[in-house]
């Protein structure tokens, strides 16, 4: 339901639907990749990554959705390495 609230821009209801699954499962990586989604729908890219790492990676290594979030995160923080190296 968070995912899906998110996806409709309904910040308040996926903010409620996140504090739910928490009192059902506090450790679910699931749970948190949807925080750290709604953490980037709301500019915060440093909050989405330290949801990725501190809990989403700590709890599931390597797992390909957190890792696919995560870069995107550094590119969007650093711009992506490619420019820099054709700008040479």
């Amino acid at each position: 339901m968070a995912r899906l609230a998110l996806d409709h821009r309904r910040i308040d209801a996926a903010e409620t639907s996140l504090a739910r699954a928490r009192a059902i499962h506090p450790r679910l990586p699931e749970t948190e990749l949807t925080a750290s989604a709604l953490a980037w729908a709301n500019f915060d890219d440093a909050r989405a990554a330290d949801i990725l790492q501190q809990k989403v990676l700590a709890w599931r290594p390597g797992w390909e959705p957190a890792m696919g979030r995560l870069a995107a995160v550094y590119v969007l923080r650093d711009g992506p390495r490619f420019e820099a190296a054709a700008s040479r």
